[in-house]
Formats: structure tokens, C-alpha cells, sequence
């Protein structure tokens, strides 16, 4: 593999890592969307796909992280 490749993936990794982070903190979708936007290491995520993937993906974990966090909540 390239190193090239290489270094995308582990700034593709990173930036998973700041999104499960930065997910906790954010109110609301917009708000964890315009953040996870501003970080660098998006640059990873976009060498291999487009920019309206990455927002589909940053969607589906913030529906995921508060379904789940809903449903712990309501025991």
C-alpha cells in the first residue's frame, strides 16, 4: 500500500476517533455536522469518497449514537 494511502487511512481513523468524541457534545446534527467539517483530518475521509458521503456517514452516527442514547435513557 502507499504511503500516500497510508496516511489518508490513519487521518480517515482519527477523524471516526474526534467524531465519536464531539458527537457527546453536540445539541443537535448541525451543530456536530459544522464541527466535524472544520476538522483537518476530514481530508483522510474525502481522499476517498465525496464530501455528501461524509455527511451521509456524520448522519447515520449521529442517529445511531442518540437512538441508542434515547433508549438507555428511558429505563
Amino acid at each position: 500500500m502507499s504511503k500516500i494511502k497510508n496516511y489518508a487511512m490513519e487521518r480517515a481513523e482519527k477523524f471516526w476517533d474526534i467524531a465519536h468524541e464531539t458527537i457527546k457534545e453536540c445539541e443537535f446534527y448541525g451543530e456536530f455536522e459544522e464541527k466535524m467539517l472544520a476538522v483537518p483530518e476530514k481530508d483522510g475521509f474525502l481522499a476517498f469518497s465525496p464530501l455528501n458521503e461524509l455527511k451521509y456517514e456524520l448522519e447515520d452516527a449521529w442517529n445511531e449514537f442518540w437512538s441508542k442514547h434515547a433508549q438507555s435513557s428511558s429505563y
